[in-house]
């Protein structure tokens, strides 16, 4: 997949996965029974919770995080999915799906399924899943947490403001800038309420937003259309002082761990 959905008028991070970031919950009515809800803070799961918690806060409602890579279906991957009770039916782009075909048999004969690639959208296989959605998934580190090097994971189906809003502020910095790689963004999630006839709805929006100026964006995509490497840029992106220096002189000054660690301490 492309990491984008082809409209029809237009058309692996090397680290590991260290947790996910979530905006829901669950709550118990009366009677004791579960059910979900959207909150207006950041809710980490998986084996480095405390650690976020530690660092973060129980209820941080923004995060300092970086990208480290520029590939779209890692960093910030945009896509039809169909789930139904915690199984994948299928996976695209809007033209070609990942689809699960019940009717693949094994040696013997026996109806076993599995996955089928590279399935155009006219597939009747494609056109016969039902609850097909948009979603959107991130992958990004989040540097304030120092002891444990790899990438977080936030996913959404909110496709009303959340994916645009996210996808819009990263490609115009990756098209400004030529890179997103090492570039400091917060993520922040509030509450916004949505109204339908005869009722007011409440639901998490999620934001990604720049952690620098224009000028420090131009100043990164002249020196990469200059021929720069871009394996030096990711650090510089990280310390506001350099990439002023960058912008006068055009030229990367030296980056040391003592640099990166004074940054971060001061997110």
């Amino acid at each position: 997949m492309s990491g984008r959905i082809v409209k029809q008028h237009a058309s692996s991070a090397s680290l590991p996965l260290i947790g996910r970031i979530k905006i829901g919950d669950k709550a118990k009515n009366s009677a004791g029974k579960e059910y979900p809800i959207s909150i207006d803070y950041f809710r980490a799961t998986g084996k480095y919770e405390s650690k976020f918690k530690e660092v973060l806060g129980d209820k941080p409602n923004k995060i300092g995080i970086v990208f480290i890579t520029d590939d779209l279906t890692e960093a910030c991957s945009q896509y039809y999915a169909s789930w139904d009770k915690g199984k994948l039916w299928g996976e695209g782009d809007g033209e070609m799906f990942r689809i699960w075909d019940p009717t693949i048999v094994d040696k013997d004969g026996k109806a076993v399924g599995g996955y089928v690639e590279n399935v155009p959208k006219t597939d009747p296989r494609v056109k016969a899943i039902k609850g097909w959605a948009e979603h959107l998934r991130l992958r990004f580190v989040i540097p304030s947490i120092k002891d444990v090097l790899g990438y977080w994971e936030f996913m959404t189906k909110g496709s009303a403001s959340t994916i645009p809003g996210i996808i819009g502020t990263f490609d115009l910095i990756q098209k400004k800038a030529g890179t997103i790689m090492g570039f400091p963004f917060d993520l922040s999630v509030s509450k916004a309420t949505g109204y339908s006839p005869g009722a007011a709805k409440s639901y998490s929006v999620v934001q990604l937003i720049p952690n620098r100026g224009e000028e420090n964006i131009s100043a990164i995509k002249a020196y990469l259309d200059g021929g720069g490497d871009i394996s030096k840029i990711a650090t510089i992106t990280m310390n506001e002082k350099k990439l002023l220096a960058l912008s006068q002189s055009g030229e990367v000054p030296t980056v040391d761990a003592e640099v990166i660690h004074e940054h971060t301490e001061g997110e």
